[in-house]
């Protein structure tokens, strides 16, 4: 029974490595390598520096930059459309969108487009039904402002600027809505 436990833990770990391997998990990994994928958990931290700037295009080909929200709580959501974690949370991130949009809050959707299939993007955003700008990280500019370590990455900043928190992983929709209501201070 012990022999058979080792050769199934062993089997077991051989397998995850393998499958990690393959999907191109990497811990601190570089724009040029795939994030890791956050299955649960996930990681939070407080910040409060500035967020880091960028300006990406979104999917109508828009500029769009980060200042351009000063002065609005906003969550920047770091996704791909491959990542299973990404897209079991981006149900609650449209909800948490649509319920404070009217307050001015902001939700920037940040494909990881150097790493994701173009053609996938703009199917998964109409079948999630996502109304928030969806911007393009096609050359990993954000991806390295934020020093992105996995997927779905999310920041939340504050209407002066300020990174108020980072969570890697799959966010619950009680987590998104406690970060929303201390981003404006409630």
């Amino acid at each position: 029974m012990v022999h058979f436990r080792s050769v199934f833990l062993v089997g077991a770990f051989s397998i995850t490595s393998v499958v990690l391997t393959a999907c191109g998990v990497m811990a601190n990994s570089a724009p040029s390598e795939s994030p890791a994928i956050v299955q649960s958990g996930g990681s939070v931290s407080t910040d409060n520096q500035s967020a880091p700037s960028f300006t990406l295009k979104d999917i109508d080909g828009k500029m769009v930059s980060l200042a351009d929200y000063r002065g609005r709580p906003l969550l920047v959501n770091f996704w791909a459309t491959w990542c299973v974690p990404c897209r079991a949370e981006m149900p609650h991130l449209v909800a948490a969108y649509e319920k404070h949009k009217a307050d001015g809050f902001v939700l920037l959707a940040i494909n990881a487009t150097t790493q994701d299939d173009a053609a996938a993007i703009q199917p998964f955003v109409k079948a999630f039904g996502m109304m928030f700008p969806v911007l393009l990280d096609s050359d990993g500019v954000a991806w390295r402002a934020f020093r992105l370590r996995g997927l779905p990455s999310s920041y939340f900043v504050n209407a002066q600027g300020i990174l108020r928190f980072t969570y890697v992983g799959a966010m619950t929709p009680e987590f998104i809505e406690e970060r929303i209501a201390a981003l404006n201070g409630r």
